[in-house]
């Protein structure tokens, strides 16, 4: 250890750089369980949860050992819990807002809003829906109806070719044909 860190050159003992690092370890231990649980919403035991906890303690290490072997510096590295609390507050706020969703299912809109063709069982399929683009129809205003022209589906599904007239509206409040 001498040789690679110059422990006499730098003014100190094998033992206390030993100390040192346990103190600092002891420090910063509590990075390892707050950094998941900070990220994930404290849903312990879960896939997403160990995965985090793996990535913390794999990215502590590299930083550690680059600054320890490439640096030579006697540094510790760990996620910086700043940026951790930024991103778990203000971007998964912004994510719940919008309607954002780590699941696959629930980042497209529902069946009934694709403008898809219908697969024979009536609705698109999965892989169908992933290789076309997702185009949501446009809904009407709260309370109005869509328009004369527009047709609507007969019970409520998407079926090959039959629609029905849409009922018509009160005079006066005319409206667009949806798309």
């Amino acid at each position: 250890m001498e040789k690679i860190f110059k422990i006499r050159e730098n003014g100190s003992t094998v033992k206390t750089e030993i100390l040192a690092g346990i103190s600092t370890f002891m420090t910063m231990a509590y990075i390892i369980a707050l950094n998941p649980n900070l990220l994930t919403g404290f849903a312990t035991g879960t896939p997403l949860w160990n995965a985090v906890f793996m990535a913390t303690l794999i990215s502590s290490a590299i930083g550690t050992f680059v600054m320890a072997f490439a640096a030579n510096k006697p540094f510790v590295m760990a996620p910086g819990m700043g940026l951790n609390s930024f991103f778990a507050v203000v971007v998964a706020n912004i994510a719940a807002v919008t309607g954002l969703s780590l699941e696959k299912k629930s980042a497209r809109p529902a069946a009934a809003d694709m403008t898809d063709a219908p697969t024979a069982s009536g609705s698109a399929s999965a892989s169908e829906a992933d290789e076309k683009p997702v185009r949501p129809v446009k809904k009407a205003a709260a309370g109005k109806s869509a328009g004369k022209g527009a047709k609507k589906p007969v019970s409520g599904k998407k079926s090959a070719g039959k629609t029905a007239p849409a009922k018509p509206k009160k005079k006066g409040t005319a409206g667009k044909a949806a798309k």
